[in-house]
């Protein structure tokens, strides 16, 4: 029987020509996307170059050791729950973890101090736009999955979200011993911030952590 070779020709061009409801991604805006997130192992984390700290660490190695924290951290705690439907989702904690500096690419990582003059609300509102500016190109993924995961973090809105607020306030404390181990004697402000220590004490397993971080201070 002859196979009617037109007619599935005709068909198979007629699918490939519909919309399938997600935008085009190509790899030019994924490279594109990679390369300016690069920008993060430059870009010195203000908080210790303020203090006067040498060769300070930059963005992107602070976020490398919030990752390996948000996943130990995860897996901690849901190494502690007997019910599944307790268990926090690890694959949204690390896709936070992975998101929750990146808009610092484009608008630098904007000193505490600064806040007081621009406002929380400008900050927050400059910081989504640059997210979601930055992850829009990708359009493989639904219109503001990205930035919605950030904003879900950056507003602690769910146990992820606070999970990883805390793996961000406890790798900064660490950084902190460390810095002062090596000397650094303008830190002790870090230690004041009521906000940092209420953060972390989102679950005992970090609170646990943070008083064996207090520790190693002594």
């Amino acid at each position: 029987m002859k196979k009617n070779t037109k007619n599935d020709a005709g068909k198979a061009k007629g699918t490939a020509g519909k919309k399938t409801g997600k935008r085009d991604a190509n790899a030019e805006n994924i490279l594109a996307f990679f390369h300016e997130l690069g920008i993060l192992k430059k870009v010195p984390r203000t908080g210790w170059l303020w203090r006067s700290i040498p060769d300070c660490e930059s963005i992107a190695d602070h976020c490398y050791r919030v990752n390996i924290i948000a996943m130990t951290l995860c897996d901690y705690i849901n190494s502690r729950v007997k019910k599944t439907a307790e268990r926090l989702d690890f694959e949204k904690v690390m896709r936070m973890s992975v998101l929750h500096e990146i808009c610092e690419c484009r608008t630098g990582d904007i000193p505490y101090p600064a806040q007081k003059y621009i406002g929380a609300h400008v900050k927050t509102s400059a910081e989504t736009m640059a997210v979601r500016d930055l992850t829009e190109p990708l359009g493989f993924m639904p219109a503001g999955f990205y930035s919605d995961l950030w904003i879900e973090f950056e507003t602690g809105a769910s146990p992820e979200g606070k999970l990883v607020k805390a793996a961000d306030k406890l790798e900064m404390l660490l950084q902190a011993v460390e810095y002062e181990k090596a000397g650094a004697k303008t830190l002790g402000d870090f230690w004041k911030n009521g906000v940092t220590f209420t953060q972390i004490a989102f679950h005992p397993a970090a609170e646990e952590l943070l008083a064996e971080l207090l520790k190693m201070r002594d």
